[in-house]
């Protein structure tokens, strides 16, 4: 079974039936985290573009049958690696991952690899396999007498599809770890992007629902053909007319066809708002669904990163046009350093993300705001941006504990924001954010330049 050199010493008798145990049990568990593969399929994905009203239905239909084997990846048929991994864990060097067995743990982290001084990464059968978990999950809001469910569903089925496209040209491609040919492959595909968009588009066309209308933008995003033609910012705007984020995204919109008339129009317009929502998809329904409460805390924590995947890449933020309109030399025009700090204030009050708030203290700067309130949103967002990502991790990485807290974290994210995080920690610590600042000035100093 090994190559001459890669003997295994003599083990006991009972470690020898051990691994003759694990043989056989190796082959239902490389079934179980291989499964979903199929989700991937050309075929499947030619279907999505085929059909794309009926993209939920194909999400549901992607559990593989002897009818339809998954499909392997490039170099998965080195068994060898694999079973070497196998042999070591029964042997003693074991890695404890939370809730598997220690076959389950070995496949779990079959592909390990060292990044970032870490060296075990999870394989990707488990991302694959947590991927198809959240197809299922999505699935089932689809078919949810919520309206704003049905659209999340949507939004995340979307999303894997093109995703699964992608990771279907990095495998035709061959890159294996060409960075170059990786990152060449992983390019939105516009096309299909907005053929599994359509959907949503049809959601937002029937009703005026702000919500549901914002999903559909974001589904979208780098899209502006097919179905997704039918839909825009401005329209968006006609149903939410005094919400600023709307009018921002239109000047990012303006910005880069370079239309400074249209732009400018926008950020006023922006300041005029009373209103700001950024309408990012709610994903943290799907953490309560039961096809992800079903599963393991391992598999649990690997569809929350891809739900934190899928909620980071919602674009395009409301900053960029606001960012060059505001931080350039033009800024002391008194017109436009009332504009600016109208908008500076708005996102301090109503934006959630980190982002939002540094901007803010960034255009208070450039208009003159004083300085020792520059100085203290300076701390305080340095204090919330350190408390924030703080999850208190020790020791194993997989430990059920550890899990938890990042399992937590995700959910905390995908329903409040990273900055309600912080400020719910700045509570509880007792402290006040210029006690924080001082500590967090020695620790990381980093944070503070």
């Amino acid at each position: 079974m090994n190559p001459p050199s890669e003997q295994p010493k003599p083990t006991s008798r009972s470690k020898q039936n051990l691994l003759i145990a694990g043989g056989v049990a190796l082959c239902a568990i490389f079934a179980y985290f291989l499964w979903p593969r199929a989700a991937v399929a050309p075929g499947r994905i030619s279907a999505l573009l085929q059909n794309s009203t009926r993209v939920q239905n194909d999400a549901a239909a992607n559990v593989p049958s002897a009818h339809n084997p998954p499909t392997l990846r490039a170099g998965e048929s080195d068994w060898e690696k694999l079973r070497a991994k196998i042999v070591a864990l029964v042997n003693g060097k074991k890695v404890d991952v939370c809730g598997l067995s220690d076959l389950d743990a070995a496949l779990f982290l079959a592909e390990q690899a060292e990044q970032d001084g870490v060296a075990l990464i999870p394989s990707q059968m488990g991302k694959d396999a947590a991927n198809a978990v959240l197809a299922e999950a999505s699935a089932k809001l689809t078919q949810s007498i919520s309206l704003h469910e049905q659209a999340v569903g949507l939004y995340v089925l979307s999303h894997q599809a093109e995703t699964a496209a992608i990771e279907v040209g990095i495998n035709v491609r061959n890159c294996n770890g060409d960075a170059r040919c990786r990152s060449d492959a992983w390019q939105p595909q516009p096309q299909l992007r907005a053929s599994v968009a359509e959907p949503l588009v049809k959601m937002a066309l029937a009703g005026r629902d702000p919500a549901i209308y914002a999903t559909a933008m974001y589904a979208c995003s780098r899209a502006p053909m097919g179905a997704c033609a039918a839909i825009s910012y401005a329209g968006w705007a006609k149903i939410e007319p005094d919400n600023a984020a709307v009018w921002l995204m239109m000047a990012n919109e303006a910005a880069s066809r370079k239309d400074l008339t249209a732009r400018d129009e926008a950020i006023r317009r922006a300041a005029a708002a009373n209103g700001y929502d950024v309408r990012i998809p709610s994903l943290a329904t799907l953490f309560e669904s039961e096809p992800v409460k079903a599963k393991p805390p391992p598999m649990q924590w690997l569809v929350g990163a891809s739900l934190a995947t899928i909620n980071a890449s919602a674009w395009p933020p409301p900053y960029v046009a606001l960012s060059s309109y505001c931080l350039r030399s033009e800024t002391t025009d008194p017109a436009r350093i009332t504009i600016c700090d109208k908008l500076a204030n708005k996102l301090l009050e109503k934006d959630e993300s980190f982002v939002g708030r540094r901007l803010a203290s960034k255009i208070g700067e450039m208009i003159g705001w004083d300085a020792a309130r520059v100085q203290r949103l300076n701390d305080e967002y340095a204090v919330e941006y350190a408390l924030a990502f703080d999850l208190g991790s020790t020791g194993n990485a997989y430990s059920c504990e550890n899990l938890a807290k990042e399992m937590q974290w995700a959910q905390k994210v995908l329903s409040k924001g990273e900055r309600a995080i912080a400020l719910e920690r700045i509570a509880a610590s007792g402290k006040t954010v210029a006690a924080l600042a001082e500590e967090f000035r020695k620790t990381r100093p980093e944070l503070f330049k």
